[in-house]
């Protein structure tokens, strides 16, 4: 028997079952297969709600993740150390860069506690948020960058200002600041694209603080010439109300520190004030010679009145354009000059006719040019082209007026020339300038000037200044009488206790003889110790009053003063209390103890109304008549006395039903 060979059917060791196949008959096993769909029901249930769960603790991740880095997020941007707060200013710089790294760092370390789901779904989430806090960073960047160069151009514009302030005493400082400050402006208008209104607008800012800074300065250090002088140069490139402003306290307080000096000066004259009074007439002669009709004043004094005259024309055009630079000599100088201002009337208008006057008018001199002469405000300098004769009139080319101070005014036919957009080079009409040099080039030559003859004596006729001068030094006049009569009453007053304390008549009279008194005031002293001692003047005997008593002046005398204290006060008496003070009063006068000049008083009816006037007063009473009884000279007691002596129910100051307010002085002496 043949046998095939054997195939072996699995490997060896392996167990390789046949291919089992899923029936096809429902009832293989058992209960016909309807359960079937109910178990895949079941099971896809089962299924969906574990799904559920995951995709709702899924979305509570989502939420608290989210709530998280938007919490750490804000705390790390607007915390108290957060990047929005402290990146101001120069901090600012690199905040986007750091808001995005902080933005990464945040979720990064919070998103990695949660699953893949989670973390996808917070990108989406947390995308508009964070590009929103990466646009505010960029914003607030951007901003406090611009911020620090406003601030850093305001802080270079404020010290140009300041500097100009601290060297307002230095020529050409203002106009130095002014040039840096130019710069400055151009190159922050090109950056910040300004218009030229804008740029113009900064530009009077800037001109403004640094010329207010600068004549302020010179305010403070009452140099009122030199603020006055730095107002009139920029006076058309500043804000009218600043520069106003400005010039009308410096004219204020010049006009007050001129005034204050004349008076001083005036009163230092001999003839106006001895010492003891002072003499009206004599000041108004002196007054007369500084503002009267007849007043002049040098020439020197006309640096001033130029600057004024041409601070109304400066930057102007003149009528006659690029030819007007007499027009423009005349109008700034014709309140200086009476050359000039009989050339102005005339309407003379080239500078060979301005020059063939001068030759001919006796009130100036025309002189050649020399380089150290010395040239007064509102003199003219006519030039020449170097090639022309010097000595023919009609080779005249230009005039402009000297500032007096080295510089010029006059008009500048190129200063509004241009070039246009094609590059043509435009000639404009000129305008009014001010220049530091007499040296103004094309060609052109200072060659002759015109100056007044007098060495340039202008009218200081000023009526307003001349009543404002008479009433100050009137003022002060009274003041100082009145200083003077209050010393010298304050020493009489210690003559007159010194002389009460001596104890003696006799002891008065050596202390009397002892002091430098005339003779007004030693009759008068004496005529007072006579009284307190109770003695005849010319004999020293004792006098008596009534039926042989001995008379005792002392306490009389004790009441007047009491009375003399109230009047200075202007305190109120009782109606008992006057009349102790009118008997008091009685009895020194009947004594004879108040001397002749009391009697001579007592008759004179100019004293009484007077005395009437003032009483009846009613912002006066007897206290306004005490002190001008006083003030004209009189002794206080006497004064009292005359008062004493008036009717008290014409006293303002008298009311009947305070009558029992007060004791009443003691009325018998």
């Amino acid at each position: 028997m043949k046998f095939t060979t054997y195939q072996q059917a699995v490997e060896p060791n392996v167990m390789k079952p046949p291919a089992v196949r899923r029936t096809g008959d429902v009832n293989a096993y058992g209960a016909g297969g309807e359960g079937y769909g109910k178990m895949a029901a079941a099971l896809g249930q089962v299924s969906k709600v574990l799904a559920q769960e995951q995709e709702d603790r899924d979305t509570a991740d989502v939420m608290k993740a989210r709530n998280e880095i938007m919490t750490s997020l804000t705390e790390q941007l607007y915390g108290e150390n957060g990047l929005f707060v402290t990146g101001v200013g120069e901090n600012a710089k690199g905040l986007i860069e750091r808001t995005t790294a902080a933005i990464h760092k945040t979720y990064d370390e919070i998103s990695k506690n949660y699953n893949g789901r989670v973390r996808f779904a917070l990108q989406g989430n947390l995308n508009e948020n964070m590009s929103n806090f990466q646009r505010i960073a960029a914003s607030k960047e951007m901003a406090e960058q611009k911020a620090v160069e406003k601030a850093t151009f305001d802080a270079n514009l404020s010290t140009n200002a300041q500097q100009a302030a601290l060297t307002w005493n230095v020529n050409g400082a203002p106009t130095m600041y002014v040039q840096n400050g130019d710069t400055l402006l151009l190159a922050y208008a090109k950056k910040e694209g300004w218009s030229g209104a804008q740029l113009g607008k900064e530009r009077q800012s800037m001109v403004t603080n640094i010329a207010a800074a600068a004549a302020g300065a010179a305010v403070e250090s009452e140099d009122y010439a030199r603020a006055d002088e730095i107002l009139s140069r920029f006076r058309n490139e500043m804000e009218q109300d600043t520069y106003w402003k400005i010039a009308r306290i410096v004219k204020k307080k010049q006009d007050a520190k001129d005034m204050d000096r004349e008076v001083t000066r005036i009163l230092g004259d001999g003839g106006v004030w001895d010492g003891k009074t002072f003499n009206l007439a004599r000041a108004r002669e002196l007054v007369d010679e500084v503002y009267g009709e007849g007043a002049t004043k040098e020439a020197g004094g006309a640096s001033q009145a130029v600057d004024q005259g041409f601070s109304s024309i400066l930057g102007q055009e003149m009528d006659y354009g690029r030819k007007g630079c007499v027009e423009a000599y005349l109008k700034g100088t014709k309140n200086v000059s009476s050359f000039c201002a009989r050339e102005a009337a005339n309407g003379v208008v080239n500078v060979p006719q301005l020059l063939k006057d001068a030759r001919a008018d006796d009130s100036v001199i025309v002189e050649r040019y020399t380089p150290d002469m010395e040239l007064p405000a509102g003199a003219a300098i006519i030039y020449y082209h170097d090639e022309d004769d010097a000595e023919n009139a009609e080779n005249a080319e230009h005039v402009v007026a000297s500032d007096g101070r080295g510089g010029i005014y006059g008009n500048s036919s190129s200063a509004r020339d241009y070039t246009d957009e094609d590059g043509n080079y435009i000639r404009g009409r000129g305008e009014v300038t001010h220049g530091e040099s007499i040296e103004i080039g094309g060609g052109l030559r200072p060659t002759w000037i015109i100056r007044p003859k007098d060495g340039g004596r202008i009218s200081a006729y000023d009526p307003e200044k001349r009543e404002q001068l008479m009433s100050l030094l009137e003022a002060r006049g009274k003041d100082m009488e009145a200083a003077y009569k209050k010393q010298r009453g304050e020493y009489l007053d210690s003559i007159t206790k010194a002389m009460q304390g001596a104890g003696s008549y006799g002891e008065a009279l050596s202390i009397l003889n002892a002091q430098d008194l005339d003779m007004d005031e030693t009759n008068h002293l004496k005529g007072q110790a006579a009284t307190f001692y109770g003695v005849n003047r010319e004999t020293g005997r004792t006098k008596g009053a009534g039926g042989g008593k001995a008379y005792n002046a002392g306490k009389d005398v004790e009441l007047m003063q009491k009375m003399s204290a109230k009047l200075q006060l202007g305190e109120k008496m009782t109606t008992d209390q006057f009349i102790a003070y009118q008997n008091a009063a009685r009895r020194l006068d009947d004594a004879g103890w108040l001397g002749e000049e009391f009697e001579s008083l007592q008759n004179n009816r100019a004293v009484w109304s007077a005395i009437t006037d003032d009483m009846e007063d009613p912002k006066g009473g007897w206290k306004k008549a005490f002190e001008k009884l006083v003030a004209s000279g009189l002794d206080p007691l006497m004064a009292t006395a005359l008062i004493a002596k008036s009717d008290v129910l014409s006293l303002p100051y008298y009311f009947p039903e305070d009558d029992n307010v007060e004791e009443a002085d003691e009325g018998e002496a």
